[in-house]
């Protein structure tokens, strides 16, 4: 077959109709090849029409289960999206590097960044790498394999982390363009208006022009959630709800920290202007007094439910306010650990904070909310920040210069000197970008408790640092930030989504899709059988083409996500079509801990797509059950005695 060659391992996918060890091996020469430094590219595009294009036909292997199958699928998509959006920062950084520095605009990054779609980069190359490192990606055990296959995953391997170093070493380069942009620029945001929205401005510029307070309004304030999470993970679950009326350039204040920029989202005003250890809830009334003359109170209110994620709840008048602390808070305490090659990686990979505890957050608790909206009610959504990675080289600050040790933090500092006057190095000044509080609108002064007395004190501050990228500030020995913070100047810290929809009227669009019909309780061991309705919203018209509809189904329990068979169905306008899944589920993956608890959660998604007026269009569908779990399904641990002595169910070996 000289499968190991770009025209063999091509044709192998797109002839191979049976065996899934045939596929799968092909498809993880391609991926070693679309991962060299020269990829085949002409027959990359083969591959892609036959495993991605609208055409593509579904063979009978599509319907053989074969998790490492949808491994490699999902890590091939990822590649070549990586290799699209490395092109495109390439391409960008050249023209920037030939640009005057004073012509820089927040126009260009923002389109650079969620245009281009380069804001992805991380959240895809982390997921790569996790697929191919903890996942096995080989259809045999590896003793059964001939060593081309072996050796192609080394070279798998080593390619990943050498993509990984070099696309860091870009973003870090168009971070200090981004840097030097904000240095010139921010100061003029604040004192002149222009097409960038501050946190601060969000009710008066974003809020107060797209509601009336006589009608319901919604607004969802997500703290650390960066844009990517909103274009990647957030915005594809409310299209089938929702339209976008309009997106802002949205931007968070400086210093990039919950408690001033997300406290400057609910009281509409500058940190000068306010209190920055009042109540949200107070400040929030504040500002729609300001704003909209609300005469009314604003009320806090419990989450319903488990509230999962969410950190409190206001309703003021026809406006809810849902506050998630999600993002946040899940990426705070993540330590850096060094690999034996020297790489400092984060301890939890991007890849599944996003996947495990993101992603279903959004989908289950949001969407709750989400989808219990009335049709036509405004919905806004923002963040207060987003969050990066540190550079590792550390910037010491002389004592003499601080109010306070705490002022000090690893991406930005209070002094209360001018630099000009501090007692740093010349070289460690080019190192750090300084503003004075009043360009900020950060207040000059400062009451505090003295902890060690507990008498009031009032700090002065003459300046607010902030370090370059590759820099940290650092102020005791041994203190080294997290692998990932927020408080500086980045593209991922600053950038916030800032977008106002409208709930749409139910089943928009060409197809309509019933809820799944199912079972909300199950024992284990029991089939479970899943449907679902599609028909037309031209039902009954006389119309020549039918729609060719792509639907992909998984489910998920304990974070473990399984791929179901794909279908095709041609739906005419003159009939419906029941899309049915059986599932006779054994949970062996639970861990014991999770078993002990006698229940499991398990979760259906189903997603159609389609093409409508020349563009793709999806829509899916989600279904929750609760599963009692068989408690003699124990496994009982000695060691690993258990399975040499027969101790463990055999379904379970």
């Amino acid at each position: 077959m000289k499968i190991t060659t770009p025209d063999g391992f091509t044709r192998a996918i797109e002839n191979e109709c049976y065996s899934t060890l045939i596929r799968s091996l092909a498809l993880l020469l391609a991926l070693e090849d679309l991962l060299s430094s020269k990829p085949s590219l002409d027959y990359h595009e083969r591959i892609r029409k036959v495993l991605f294009g609208l055409e593509k036909s579904i063979k009978y292997v599509d319907s053989r289960e074969s998790n490492v199958w949808f491994d490699l699928l999902e890590a091939y998509h990822l590649a070549w999206e990586i290799l699209e959006l490395r092109a495109a920062l390439f391409e960008s950084l050249r023209s920037i590097r030939v640009s005057n520095a004073e012509s820089l605009s927040f126009d260009l990054f923002w389109k650079l960044w969620n245009e281009k779609r380069i804001n992805r980069l991380e959240y895809y190359i982390s997921y790569l790498d996790r697929l191919v490192f903890s996942h096995e990606l080989f259809p045999r055990s590896r003793d059964r394999l001939p060593p081309e296959f072996l050796d192609s995953f080394d070279h798998i391997c080593q390619r990943i982390k050498e993509i990984t170093e070099k696309s860091n070493e870009l973003l870090d380069e168009i971070n200090r363009w981004f840097q030097e942009m904000i240095r010139k620029q921010y100061p003029s945001w604040i004192s002149q208006e222009g097409d960038v929205v501050l946190t601060s401005q969000f009710l008066r510029r974003c809020l107060k022009p797209n509601w009336d307070p006589e009608k319901n309004a919604v607004l969802f304030i997500f703290d650390g959630m960066r844009y990517d999470i909103w274009d990647e993970l957030f915005r594809p679950l409310l299209t089938d709800h929702m339209e976008v009326i309009k997106e802002y350039y949205g931007l968070s204040l400086l210093p990039s920290e919950t408690k001033i920029t997300r406290k400057a989202i609910s009281a509409g005003a500058y940190p000068d202007e306010f209190d920055t250890g009042r109540a949200e809830d107070k400040l929030l009334k504040e500002g729609l007094v300001r704003e909209f003359r609300f005469n009314g109170d604003v009320e806090v209110l419990n989450p319903q439910g488990s509230g999962v994620g969410e950190t409190v709840r206001y309703r003021a008048g026809n406006l809810d306010v849902y506050i998630f602390e999600l993002c946040d808070k899940e990426l705070h305490g993540i330590k850096t650990k060094t690999l034996p090659d020297g790489r400092i990686v984060s301890q939890r990979p991007l890849a599944l904070i996003y996947q495990q505890r993101l992603k279903d957050v959004l989908e289950h608790e949001v969407m709750a909310i989400v989808r219990n909206l009335r049709q036509d009610t405004k919905v806004f959504i923002t963040a207060d920040h987003g969050f990066t990675k540190v550079g590792r080289q550390p910037i010491w600050f002389d004592e003499a210069d601080l109010n306070d040790k705490e002022d000090c933090k690893f991406l930005n500092c209070k002094l209360k000197v001018s630099p000009l006057f501090s007692r740093i190095p010349e070289k460690v000044k080019d190192n750090i970008i300084s503003f004075t509080p009043a360009q900020l609108r950060m207040p000059k002064n400062e009451a505090v408790l003295e902890r060690r007395t507990g008498t009031k004190i009032t700090k002065t501050y003459q300046a607010i640092a902030f370090p370059r990228i590759g820099y940290f500030f650092k102020r005791i020995e041994g203190h080294y930030p997290d692998a990932f913070i927020h408080g500086g100047i980045s593209i991922q810290e600053m950038m916030i989504p800032m977008v106002v929809l409208q709930v749409k009227s139910p089943d928009t669009g060409l197809l309509k899709v019933s809820e799944i019909r199912g079972p909300n309780e199950a024992v284990e061991g029991e089939e479970l059988e899943f449907s679902l309705i599609l028909s037309r919203s031209d039902k009954g018209r006389v119309v020549s083409q039918d729609l060719r509809i792509d639907i992909e189904a998984n489910y998920s329990y304990d974070h473990e996500r399984i791929q179901l068979p794909q279908k095709v169905k041609y739906l005419s306008s003159l009939a419906e079509e029941e899309i049915k899944y059986r599932l006779n589920l054994e949970l062996e993956a639970l861990p014991p801990e999770d078993r002990l608890k006698g229940v499991a959660k398990l979760t259906i998604t189903i997603t159609m797509s389609y093409e409508e007026s020349g563009r793709m269009k999806r829509k899916s569908r989600s279904h929750s059950v609760t599963i009692k779990l068989n408690s003699e399904r124990i496994i009982r641990r000695v060691g690993n005695l258990g399975s040499i002595l027969g101790l463990t169910p055999k379904g379970m070996r």
